[in-house]
């Protein structure tokens, strides 16, 4: 089983747990921020079953009708990821809202902060767990999985400081506006979750740090003229370069063909945790007009 999946499943497990504990005591006391956070963990639980499809369908193989993979769908999952968490963050200012204008006093504290604490410490090491699988195997789902528990992290944190005042001062008050504070956060980490997505999706340039790295070494190479039409587009955990070579009229196709493995390597060590998909066309002179026309 791959180390995506084995983060799935873990938090699954995990955001099954934190949502039946967080759900009960929300209930019984009564506290919108607890009842947020319960809300969040019930999406976390529906998020996480489907980003272990969503994963189980990029790592499969290409084949004939799909000739680069299925590694967008973890694009499709995290865009979709990012409607849920903005849905559930305008629930929650919602449920913030309507509980400034009701009298209800907030019960059984002392448990509430227990749970909190709980969930605070659980939260905190799925968290570093998932950071971890994430930055090995640069996996957008398990990035936007780590992404949401780092939200979740806050808001519990934030949940639980909330409660403390509660407990210490009595001010009812304090609930709707933590609660107000996280639907806010949620709803922004929402939207950069979605951004990411949207990127991928419509083909965006990697990292323009890389790009100007790659400009860098074509630039250097001496047994080229030059070079046109540099392309670049990201997809889930891939980045894929083309560009068109122009060599000197003294080269033999094989020895430009070793030119361009020497350039294809130059480039893949830019970052070696990277996967790298490489297409050099070598140009005994400079086409370009008659490449545009035909792009």
């Amino acid at each position: 089983m791959s180390l995506p999946k084995i983060a799935t499943f873990v938090a699954i497990a995990t955001a099954t747990l934190l949502a039946i504990v967080k759900l009960i005591a929300g209930i019984l006391s009564g506290s919108v921020g607890l009842l947020a956070s319960a809300i969040d963990s019930l999406l976390d639980v529906v998020i996480s079953i489907f980003n272990s499809f969503a994963i189980s369908i990029s790592e499969s193989k290409a084949n004939e009708q799909y000739n680069y993979g299925k590694g967008k769908i973890e694009a499709l999952a995290g865009f979709l990821e990012g409607l849920i968490i903005a849905i559930s963050a305008i629930y929650i200012f919602y449920g913030a809202i309507e509980k400034l204008f009701q009298d209800k006093p907030i019960e059984y504290l002392d448990i509430s902060i227990a749970i909190m604490i709980f969930s605070l410490i659980i939260t905190i090491f799925l968290f570093y767990f998932l950071l971890y699988v994430a930055k090995k195997t640069n996996s957008l789902v398990i990035k936007a999985d780590a992404l949401h528990y780092k939200t979740d992290l806050l808001t519990n944190a934030a949940t639980l400081f909330a409660l403390s005042i509660i407990a210490i001062t009595g001010w009812e008050i304090v609930d709707s506006i933590f609660g107000g504070i996280i639907a806010c956060y949620i709803l922004y980490n929402a939207y950069s979750l979605l951004l990411q997505s949207v990127r991928i999706l419509l083909d965006h340039s990697v990292d323009q740090k890389y790009v100007n790295q790659i400009k860098e070494i074509l630039e250097q190479e001496t047994e080229i003229q030059g070079y046109h039409l540099l392309r670049t587009r990201i997809s889930a955990s891939w980045n894929f370069v083309e560009a068109h070579l122009i060599f000197k009229s003294e080269h033999s196709f094989t020895n430009a063909h070793q030119i361009a493995h020497n350039i294809e390597d130059k480039i893949k060590e830019l970052d070696k945790a990277q996967q790298w998909s490489i297409t050099l066309h070598l140009d005994p002179d400079d086409d370009l007009e008659y490449d545009l026309k035909s792009s």
